[in-house]
């Protein structure tokens, strides 16, 4: 029969044993989960879904492990000791009291960070709020996105079981992607995608290739009936026509007001990226202008240079739109290109299209666009831990995935508060102390060398102890400056070659050939001659001896690589450049070899 006397000494040594086993299980739950964060740190790539998927196998990968080193040091029996039971007891109170004034000191932190911060911002008139960045509206009659065909696109109440127009102005468009007929051209446009923006390669667009692609195209029509490539594919495109005239009326509005999600930041994603339509609508007047020069209607394409820059200078008043901006840039440019090469504009038009490029300066616009990306992710560390505004938590993941939201929850009610706006500062600080050294607008200059080393400077000092942060925010706030300068210094480059490119043919006009050196175009034919965006010196000119000439910037490299270019796939780039690694190589503006 058992005696009181046992029976409580085996309750007290279960309980022992289980307080023992609870607790070791906490700690290195706990300190498992911690060091999955910081492995991030080292292990390029790694994402929510590697912790997700891997976190419960490490927890009990460890958890054996110590219990297997406690058998193995003959150390168990203790464990199941009442003399445990005051360790454990001591152990919990001096973690517990660590883990308090922990959150304390870190709560206190962020909002003495967060208030020296506001009251810096106050005395400037500045602030952090990203609805500050919404462009003012404007009189409809004024606004370029107020005209039917795009204000129908950007509402989110038109009925979307039917595509809008101006959704359907794309080359890569189907009505039926599924039918038979469509799948052909389906799987062509993917490579001919390859075959607009080839100036950066000294390639001109292949028109026979692009009829071939629109005769297997069911919505355009095509027949065989047309020989000539470029009378086929200016039948194809006319089918554009409404729309196209529509868009060039309204484009003479001062103003574009898009009707996006501003309040929404990141989470509005969705929204935004419908301004990548303007890239479609871009092909299609890229491929209309060159096939207008290859019949000789210089004028009409003239006309689409010109729609296209328009298109442009509306798009920049758009904070959140810099990557559509330079894809609709670097298409205008391959008309300019092809009417040069062809030696078709006039010097009326050359010195029309030198005005217009000039007008495009990108330079003085890094702050505007390194500001908005810094306070979209600014605005989304707060909207997932809303601790200063206070507003409604956002949850980015999808309904579908209840494991990623049981997370996401599990983080929220551990998380810091105090985190959050660390991170916010720290964000901030960046922007402010580090990112705007790297462009000179004075001199109009980009550094690589120093975006290079902004980006690693951001990628060493986390703004405060957050792993999560420190894996997946860090890396993001430090790739900005490096990827939006690099970007704009091509954009500035390619931009300054086109101008050169009208200024020297001009020159060749009234001379009868180019000149021996740029500085010959002065004054006659430009006020200075722009230098490279990326070492402030004379970008590197010569004439051919077949009468042509190579004009190059040394590239973000930095390296004169004698007018080499580097055109590797890189996919990171694509909807921007197509096969051009800009990182590598010299820009180079030079026009194909003469058949």
């Amino acid at each position: 029969m058992t005696t009181p006397s046992v029976s409580k000494h085996r309750a007290v040594t279960f309980l022992v044993g289980a307080g023992m086993a609870l607790w070791l299980v906490i700690l290195l739950v706990f300190s498992t989960t911690l060091l999955l964060f910081y492995a991030g740190l080292c292990i390029p790539g790694m994402g929510i879904r590697f912790i997700y998927e891997y976190w419960f196998w490490a927890c009990g990968a460890v958890v054996l492990v110590a219990l297997a080193v406690a058998w193995y040091c003959r150390r168990l029996r203790w464990l199941l000791s009442r003399s445990a039971l005051t360790v454990y007891l001591w152990a919990s109170a001096i973690v517990v009291s660590l883990v308090l004034l922990f959150y304390s000191v870190e709560s206190w932190r962020g909002k003495w960070m967060w208030k020296e911060l506001k009251v810096e911002l106050e005395s400037r008139g500045e602030t952090l709020e990203l609805m500050a960045l919404a462009p003012k509206p404007v009189p409809a009659e004024q606004d370029f996105a107020a005209v039917p065909l795009i204000a129908e696109y950007f509402d989110p109440k038109v009925d979307r079981r039917m595509p809008a127009r101006f959704k359907k102005l794309d080359l890569f468009f189907f009505d039926h992607p599924d039918s038979v007929s469509a799948m052909d051209a389906v799987q062509q446009a993917s490579v001919m995608r390859n075959e607009l923006t080839t100036w950066p390669r000294h390639q001109t667009i292949r028109l026979e290739k692009w009829q071939s692609y629109l005769r297997i195209h069911p919505d355009f029509s095509l027949t065989n009936a047309l020989p000539s490539p470029p009378a086929a594919v200016l039948l194809a495109l006319s089918r554009f026509q409404g729309e196209l005239q529509e868009l060039d009326q309204a484009s003479h509005r001062p103003y574009a007001r898009f009707p996006l999600p501003y309040e929404k930041g990141l989470f509005g994603y969705d929204a935004f990226s419908k301004l990548g339509e303007f890239d479609a609508v871009g092909e299609v007047l890229q491929l209309r202008a060159v096939a207008r020069l290859a019949v000789h209607d210089t004028a009409a394409a003239f006309q689409d240079v010109q729609l296209l820059l328009r298109l442009i200078r509306l798009l920049q008043q758009e904070p959140f739109s810099f990557s559509d901006r330079n894809r609709l840039m670097l298409l205008a440019q391959q008309p300019i290109y092809e009417g040069l090469a062809r030696r078709s504009w006039s010097d009326l038009q050359l010195a029309s299209l030198q005005i217009l490029l000039q007008q495009i300066d990108f330079v003085p616009r890094y702050q505007e666009i390194i500001r908005a990306n810094v306070l979209q992710i600014i605005d989304f560390m707060d909207q997932l831990i809303p601790i200063r505004s206070g507003r409604t938590q956002a949850n980015p993941i999808s309904e579908n995935d209840q494991a990623g939201r049981w997370l996401l929850t599990g983080t929220r009610l551990f998380y810091p508060s105090g985190w959050s706006l660390q991170n916010q500062v720290g964000a901030y600080r960046a922007y402010q102390e580090r990112m705007l050294t790297i462009a000179d607008v004075k001199h109009r200059r980009i550094s690589p060398s120093a975006a290079r080393e902004v980006s690693r400077e951001i990628s060493r000092h986390p703004p405060s102890l957050d792993p999560i942060c420190a894996v997946f925010v860090l890396p993001r706030i430090s790739d900005i400056p490096h990827a939006v300068a690099q970007l704009l210094a091509y954009s500035q480059a390619s931009m300054d070659q086109a101008t050169l490119g009208c200024a020297l043919e001009r020159y060749r006009i009234a001379h009868g050939q180019f000149p021996e050196t740029l500085d010959a175009l002065v004054p006659r034919f430009m006020a200075q001659v722009p230098r490279d965006v990326v070492n402030g010196q004379p970008m590197h000119y010569r004439r051919l001896p077949n009468g042509q000439f190579i004009l190059y910037s040394i590239g973000w490299n930095q390296t004169d690589d004698g007018g080499q270019v580097h055109a590797r796939v890189d996919y990171h780039s694509w909807h921007v450049l197509g096969p051009l690694q800009i990182q590598h190589g010299d820009w180079v503006w030079q026009y194909p070899a003469q058949k």
